[in-house]
């Protein structure tokens, strides 16, 4: 029997970290056993990935790595999976140091048979020493798959192989009744705004065209996924109540996905910059409008990989009319993604 090892070490602030995680781990479960590094995650989120009555969950790397080494010494096939999320930016010199040095037992182990996966990335803005520390990492993995067009080019150009593309966990959500939504006539925005001195003005400037394009009768939301955003979306409905009197209601859920996916259930349109906000409110049947700036990347990236380019909003395009038909364009049909996902899991244990 396959064995699947995670460390579920990240942001327990963020639902899109929860989302991608739970969904990687009920992917993995169809494929084999799971083990489980929990040490220093708290309960609440351990309960939240809805793990399988099966998986065994370990406390402390010690044991951790000892039921990986015992399970490769008993000739039992043995995968490791890197958690999925966002390659950017740049190491600094004695970060880089400390990672290279940690390279060194991944590669013991490999020669001991376990298989390095990392799927569910995204590449961008990478650094010399970020690039330097994956070309370094890259000999060690049976699978490197990134979740988007752009992100494939920013490794290719920077020399780092990888195996192609496999699309972004939250496509597991994707069903049949994805189209299924009764919001008409509500909106909700959900911004990060901490990127750069410009983005709370120009968040601001696509929710103030939203206004002026949609009727009067229009009811307003925020949604907060992450817990760092509450306070420019706090800023951001002041802007609204300050220039158009409209008094908009803020819903915040940074632990329960159902319970986030049924607000959206409930509207008929969600415009973000926050990619899992777009595709989980995609997946409960939201239309969605991507507002992608010089620093959203992996959401440009990742709509242009779906061929959803009608989606996505860029700062010069505002004044544009192609915001109006993004508003007003047909939703996110995800099931032949999720597809492509579940069929890639499989090839990779193949």
């Amino acid at each position: 029997m396959t064995t699947s090892f995670l460390s579920v070490r990240t942001q327990f602030e963020n639902l899109g970290d929860l989302l991608i995680n739970r969904e990687l781990i009920s992917l993995l479960s169809e494929r084999g056993d799971l083990v489980i590094d929990a040490s220093g995650v708290p309960q609440w989120f351990i309960d939240a990935l809805r793990l399988p009555s099966g998986a065994k969950i370990v406390r402390g790397r010690i044991k951790f790595m000892y039921s990986l080494v015992g399970h490769r010494l008993r000739g039992r096939p043995a995968f490791y999976f890197f958690l999925p999320g966002g390659n950017f930016g740049d190491y600094s010199t004695l970060n880089f140091l400390k990672r290279t040095v940690l390279l060194f037992p991944w590669y013991v182990l490999k020669f001991l048979g376990v298989k390095f996966c990392q799927i569910g990335t995204s590449a961008e803005r990478l650094g010399p020493r970020h690039t330097r520390y994956l070309k370094l990492r890259n000999p060690l993995l049976h699978a490197f798959y990134v979740r988007d067009l752009e992100s494939s080019s920013v490794l290719s150009e920077a020399g780092v192989k990888h195996h192609g593309l496999l699309p972004d966990f939250a496509f597991n959500l994707f069903t049949t009744e994805s189209t299924n939504n009764d919001g008409s006539g509500s909106v909700c925005f959900s911004f990060r705004t901490d990127q750069h001195a410009s983005q709370l003005g120009d968040c601001y400037r696509i929710i103030d065209r939203v206004v002026s394009l949609l009727p009067k009768s229009t009811t307003y939301w925020f949604s907060v996924q992450v817990e760092r955003d509450r306070k420019g979306v706090e800023e951001l409905r002041e802007l609204l109540l300050k220039h158009h009197k409209i008094e908009a209601g803020v819903f915040e859920e940074t632990r329960q996905i159902a319970r986030m996916q049924e607000f959206y259930r409930h509207t008929e349109s969600v415009v973000s910059n926050r990619l899992h906000v777009l595709l989980l409110a995609a997946s409960g049947g939201a239309r969605v409008v991507a507002y992608a700036d010089h620093m959203n990347q992996k959401i440009t990236g990742l709509f242009r990989t779906i061929d959803r380019v009608d989606l996505l909003i860029s700062p010069q395009d505002v004044g544009s009319s192609k915001l109006d038909k993004a508003l007003h364009a047909p939703q996110i049909n995800g099931i032949e993604q999720r597809q492509v996902l579940v069929n890639g899991i499989q090839k990779i244990f193949s």
